[in-house]
């Protein structure tokens, strides 16, 4: 029988020499990097005062440079990084299968905990409009408890016997609860109240959208700039 392998608290269960890493990457891509560290100095070297038609052609030589050369480094960067992609896909599949179910159980959970809440709250509201909490020294006698054993219904007692003017305690257990979007209809969303909580991120999203469909300089409030394709 295989001997079960448990680790202490805060140790790493995989042990990763990152410098070895960087090594492997260095030694195995050396003339690209090369390359890379070239097109680097050419491209700050350039003298970048001079306007004519030759030095457009010498940048634009530059920019066809740099851009193969970022395709490759890209290229290369997700081919050496796929084992290690696929190891840490690896460790998210196994917590994930347990996270995930957890996840639909505490959604499960957490409505059916928000509806019998909002039921008991319900149905005691109109008796407290009724009866008066209970608060005094006195004994009180438990008639019914819910499933933790907090009493449901309880009435007060002297003598350990039920008094006359008993007045009922309906007990709600209380829930944390915050409020979450769960859908939208973005055809009568009020955009002009939401403005003041857009992300930079989100507002050049749609910008960028807007630009493709309608071209630059149509909209107030944005610059524009050239980009090469």
């Amino acid at each position: 029988m295989p001997t079960l392998r448990f680790r202490r608290d805060n140790d790493a269960l995989f042990n990763i020499n990152h410098n070895e890493i960087k090594r492997a990457l260095s030694d195995a891509n050396a003339p690209l990097v090369l390359r890379a560290n070239e097109l680097i100095q050419n491209a700050l070297s350039i003298n970048l005062d001079e306007l004519s038609n030759e030095k457009l052609i010498e940048v634009k030589h530059v920019i066809k440079d740099v851009k193969e050369t970022l395709k490759e480094l890209s290229k290369t960067r997700i081919k050496d990084g796929k084992p290690l992609a696929n190891a840490v896909s690896i460790v998210k599949e196994f917590f994930g299968q347990y996270e995930n179910s957890l996840k639909s159980a505490l959604e499960i959970l957490s409505n059916k905990a928000i509806e019998i809440h909002e039921t008991l709250t319900t149905e005691v509201n109109p008796n407290n409009q009724n009866n008066e909490i209970v608060n005094t020294d006195r004994n009180t006698h438990s008639l019914g408890n819910i499933n933790n054993g907090a009493p449901i219904i309880s009435a007060a007692t002297q003598n350990n016997e039920i008094v006359q003017d008993q007045r009922e305690i309906i007990v709600v257990e209380n829930i944390n609860h915050k409020w979450a979007v769960e859908s939208f209809n973005r055809d009568v969303l009020d955009l002009d109240t939401l403005k003041v909580y857009f992300t930079d991120h989100a507002i050049k999203n749609a910008l960028n959208a807007h630009l493709r469909e309608h071209g630059p300089n149509v909209f107030n409030g944005v610059n524009y700039k050239k980009i090469l394709n």
